[in-house]
């Protein structure tokens, strides 16, 4: 066998192994965010949110992961992270779900609140 069928033959025979050796491979989350606090918080918005426009389950961890991956690496203000959340929703769906995900996006946030004043 090739390597190739050989990893393909394990997913089929055994997924949850193969997921837990690819999760095993991604950035450590260290929960070093000065916003740690309102984790909790946005975990919950992503949950309410996934849930309200039927995202599967999926796409509900992957945005929380990707929310605990940037706040892990950056330091921004509260406000600002309403937007992160979304975009991290919007990333972790399926493409069949950004037309409901765009339609918050245009209710909650216009195009200035992504623009930078100095």
């Amino acid at each position: 066998k090739t390597p190739r069928c050989s990893s393909l033959s394990r997913l089929i025979s055994d997924p949850h192994s193969s997921i837990k050796i690819k999760e095993l491979k991604l950035p450590v989350y260290r929960a070093h965010s000065p916003q740690i606090g309102m984790r909790r918080y946005f975990a919950d918005l992503l949950a309410i949110l996934s849930n309200r426009y039927q995202l599967c389950p999926t796409a509900r961890h992957l945005a929380v992961y990707l929310l605990d991956q940037f706040m892990d690496h950056y330091d921004v203000a509260v406000k600002q992270l309403y937007v992160i959340a979304l975009s991290c929703l919007l990333l972790a769906s399926s493409t069949a779900s950004l037309k409901a995900l765009n339609v918050v996006l245009h209710t909650w946030y216009k195009v200035k609140h992504f623009l930078t004043h100095g």
